[in-house]
């Protein structure tokens, strides 16, 4: 799991992975100095108690979301860094608290205990497609209540924990990896480093109900980590491709290229899940990254990471349906 040994999570379990006007892709992030962007005013109530670990309820946008907080058992001195950690597309009928669950199946407590950092695990919405009902991220720009979360999680984390915001790292899988390319694109202001675990850009299927994903030119280089699982890494399976990963994974790579950011790829060949090779090096990515400094991986080399791991270059894209 996250953190723990394993050898692979299955489908089901983990698959279960809007927005304000922005100028179009430029080419490149802006050249000013990064500036951190400021706390949003929480959009209503007050924050919860984020101290007590576990599953804690919170109003955000006029709903009543959930999250789950993991905290260090022994905090450590000073601020924490902060992870937030994002689902993937999972149904509610498979657990009644998807994020909990997380917390048993990636074994978060021991990565907090071992890492001293503060992990929020929030829960996604619910979404409709074709006859299911599942968890899932807005990645189709309906609207920004999500996006709204993220600041209120932001912003009480800053109120109610001792944590460094010049350290905040998304990771995400799947369906949650697409939704840390919409952070990247409205909130690269606030991420210190992203990891992506099957996740990409610029979904475009006819059985979507739109481009899911869509990149564009975050506010600073972000410097990410991007993961694949292979040939079968597919969603829903490979008799019915929707979301092909590596494919989405490579526009998303050409994209941050383009755009001057810093990424590694790394790939497995265990399918859409995920493998501990992909947990260990997300947490020393984590680790290894602070708000508007280059990756330390630009000049200290990969040797920290696993051996399919390599500094990402351009690829080609398959533009066929």
């Amino acid at each position: 799991g996250y953190g723990a040994p394993m050898r692979a999570i299955p489908t089901l379990a983990l698959l279960a992975a809007c927005t304000s006007e922005k100028p179009a892709d430029t080419g490149a992030p802006a050249e000013d100095a990064p500036e951190l962007a400021p706390l949003a005013d929480l959009s209503e109530g007050d924050c919860p108690d984020l101290s007590v670990p576990g599953l804690t309820p919170m109003r955000s946008g006029g709903l009543e979301r959930t999250l789950s907080v993991v905290l260090p058992t022994d905090p450590p001195d000073g601020p924490m860094p902060l992870v937030f950690l994002l689902h993937g597309l999972m149904s509610p009928d498979y657990t009644a608290e998807p994020t909990e669950a997380m917390v048993r199946w990636l074994d978060l407590q021991q990565v907090a205990d071992e890492d001293g950092v503060a992990i929020l695990v929030p829960l996604s919405r619910t979404m409709e497609w074709a006859t299911y009902t599942f968890y899932m991220w807005e990645i189709f720009e309906q609207d920004d209540l999500d996006l709204v979360f993220f600041d209120d999680l932001r912003t009480c984390a800053a109120e109610r924990l001792d944590v460094d915001l010049d350290r905040l790292v998304v990771a995400g899988f799947s369906g949650g990896a697409l939704f840390t390319t919409v952070l990247a694109r409205e909130r690269g202001d606030t991420m210190a480093a992203m990891v992506e675990m099957s996740g990409g850009s610029d979904l475009d299927n006819s059985l979507l109900p739109g481009i899911g994903a869509r990149y564009d030119t975050p506010a600073w280089p972000i410097p990410a980590l991007l993961w694949d699982g292979g040939d079968e890494d597919v969603w829903p399976d490979p008799s019915l491709v929707v979301v092909d990963f590596p494919a989405a994974t490579d526009t998303l790579q050409n994209h941050l290229l383009d755009d001057g950011h810093f990424a590694v790829r790394c790939g497995h060949e265990a399918g859409h899940t995920i493998v501990n090779a992909e947990i260990t090096s997300a947490r020393t990515w984590a680790l290894s990254h602070v708000f508007g400094e280059p990756s330390p991986f630009e000049t200290e080399g990969l040797d920290a990471l696993p051996a399919s791991c390599a500094v990402a270059e351009p690829v080609a894209v398959d533009t066929g349906t």
